[in-house]
């Protein structure tokens, strides 16, 4: 979800630095058999490791992946990522 980016039917406002950037609120929307705390370890860990970046407004925080990390690890294990 975090790779499709900010869908049209997202309740979240918008990120005015990160447009495509999406908010956990939303995730947790789709997601809705995922704890909150495990969606935000889950956040955390990902953006430790560099796959995706972290990205404030106020209180909320949006996310956005970072794909030449991504594209690194894939290839690391004979993957093709696009």
């Amino acid at each position: 979800m975090i790779k499709e980016g900010r869908q049209p039917d997202y309740q979240s406002p918008v990120c005015t630095f990160e447009p495509a950037a999406v908010c956990p609120a939303d995730l947790q929307l789709k997601l809705e058999d995922v704890s909150p705390s495990k969606l935000s370890y889950h956040l955390k860990e990902l953006k430790e490791a560099g796959y995706i970046k972290e990205c404030r407004e106020g209180k909320r925080h949006y996310y956005t992946l970072q794909p030449d990390k991504l594209k690194d690890f894939a290839e690391s294990l004979g993957w093709l990522y696009e």
